[in-house]
């Protein structure tokens, strides 16, 4: 397991089982409470990076084998796992109710949806203080 992200009791990862590659999955602690979230890219993993957890879900970057990487966000079910159709995301930050995206070519105004309180801006570098 790589990049070990906790949400709620839930332990988010990567990891490859040998069969379905490098993939998003979930445990509660145990073995027996350790599943594949979603097989987002069918003949070789989809190979999750950044791992966040913010606002109930949790956001990565992932490639499908169909968009390249882009960014992902999932509520811990294969049905509510999906790709937000942001290109490119390097580095997924959480701040309080926002998701903050560092990347080439984000367009904060494709996935604004102030019912579910996701903010994304491109953020190039910080501010001085």
């Amino acid at each position: 397991p790589r990049l070990l992200t906790l949400l709620g009791a839930r332990l988010y990862f990567s990891a490859d089982d040998g069969g379905t590659g490098r993939e998003l999955w979930r445990s509660h602690g145990a073995a027996a409470d350790t599943d594949l979230v979603a097989d987002a890219h069918a003949s070789s993993g989809s190979a999750p990076q950044e791992l966040t957890g913010a606002l109930g879900s949790v956001f990565f970057s992932a490639d499908d084998g169909l968009s390249g990487r882009e960014l992902w966000r999932s509520d811990g079910t294969a049905a509510g796992t999906f790709g937000l159709g942001i290109t490119e995301p390097r580095e997924i930050v959480a701040l309080e109710d926002r998701v903050l995206l560092v990347g080439p070519e984000l367009q904060p105004d494709s996935i604004a949806r102030p019912a579910e309180r996701l903010s994304v801006r491109q953020w190039e570098s910080a501010p001085d203080t």
